[in-house]
Order: C-alpha cells, then structure tokens, then sequence
C-alpha cells in the first residue's frame, strides 16, 4: 500500500499499547512476554490491521529467550 508508513505506525501503537517489552528494528520488532499475552497481541493486530490491508507477519517464537514470565 502507497500507506505503508501509516499502516506501521498504527501497529506500533497496538505494541505500545499492549504493554509488553518491545525492540523496534530497522526491518523488525521483537516482543517479549507472557505466551498467552503475546498471542491476544498478534491476534489483535490481525483483527484490526486485516480489514485495512494486506500483510505479512513472519514470525519467530522462543521460549528459551531467557525471559522472566510476569
């Protein structure tokens, strides 16, 4: 989408708003938290973001990150 940088911002807001600790990279964000926590976020992402456009979520999941679970 022409919008992209619209589009991005606003899934950054959900990450904020989500209260869980986050990394923006150049290229990817890496959010760490509780499983169930993590999961309620990228379904919400989804939800909000797949009516608007098109995407892809390539994602990575560990539980060996060495992540306390609060």
């Amino acid at each position: 989408t022409a919008e992209y940088r619209e589009k991005i911002s606003r899934v950054l807001d959900i990450i904020k708003e989500s209260s869980l600790l986050y990394e923006v990279g150049s290229m990817s964000t890496t959010v760490r938290g509780q499983e169930r926590r993590i999961w309620e976020l990228l379904s919400k992402i989804c939800r909000e973001m797949g009516p608007q456009c098109k995407f892809v979520m390539d994602l990575k999941v560990s539980n060996v990150c060495g992540c306390s679970q609060k």
